[in-house]
């Protein structure tokens, strides 16, 4: 008999974990929105706009465009260093550890880290399959309806497309535990490669498609009500929507 979850259930368990969290996810955040920053000041476009308007010639220089790509390339590694450090605050919390902003450490690891990056390829490499197929198919369908006027045509083309479309998000769930199955060896577990925390998610996930898709939406409800309280509520939904994951990803992995 399948076991059944609950979103509520999963929410409450991970509220009581929340406690004592908010200061370092909020140093996530804060580490993140200033990346965001610099990246938006460092655009190309952005640079030759106040090159025109300002007159500053220095800003069309190739030397200072090499640096910001290298900076570009530094950045993006920082990004996936502190949304690797999110998932692995979630699982200590659920494995019941305090956690601090020093341990970014414990996931800042050559090895891991190149793990994590080969794991997100391949999970942008099995979305691209259905993505590229709804491309294809809305490519088809513009092409048919400017031959073929057939209503049923266009409808079983539009059905075809939506199908498509949804398939992305259906990979996307089913992967979703990847990241925690891959720095689970953090918390004491055996060592997965990029490739068996692929499989894994989809084993884990099989059948409770439901459940995640209704706990992320519950989740970003709570982060758009947090954005509506000028950004305050993201000192509680950020580390709520991680741990409740984590919890998630221990359920189903005791489950099986």
């Amino acid at each position: 008999m399948k076991q059944t979850f609950s979103v509520s259930t999963t929410l409450k368990q991970a509220w009581q974990k929340v406690s004592g969290t908010k200061l370092t996810f909020y140093r996530l955040l804060l580490v993140l929105g200033v990346l965001k920053i610099i990246s938006e000041l460092s655009d190309p476009d952005n640079l030759l706009a106040m090159s025109n308007i300002y007159g500053w010639d220095w800003l069309r220089s190739d030397a200072l465009y090499i640096t910001l790509l290298l900076l570009s390339v530094v950045g993006a590694a920082i990004y996936i260093l502190c949304f690797m450090a999110e998932t692995y605050f979630g699982l200590k919390r659920v494995y019941g550890h305090e956690i601090h902003f020093s341990m970014i450490r414990d996931v800042a690891k050559p090895k891991l880290f190149l793990r994590y990056v080969l794991m997100l390829i391949l999970m942008s490499v099995s979305m691209m399959i259905p993505m590229i197929a709804s491309i294809l198919i809305g490519v088809v369908g513009g092409f048919v309806s400017t031959v073929v006027y057939a209503s049923m045509i266009k409808l079983i083309v539009s059905i075809f497309y939506l199908a498509a479309m949804l398939s992305i998000f259906y990979v996307y769930i089913r992967l979703s535990l990847a990241g925690y199955i891959l720095l689970a060896p953090c918390m004491g577990e055996e060592p997965v490669s990029a490739w068996q925390s692929i499989k894994l998610s989809w084993q884990y996930t099989k059948g409770h498609v439901v459940y995640l898709l209704l706990l992320k939406l519950a989740n970003l409800l709570l982060m758009l009500l947090s954005f509506a309280s000028m950004l305050i509520g993201l000192i509680w939904t950020l580390p709520l929507q991680q741990i409740s994951a984590a919890t998630a990803y221990m359920a189903l992995r005791e489950a099986k």
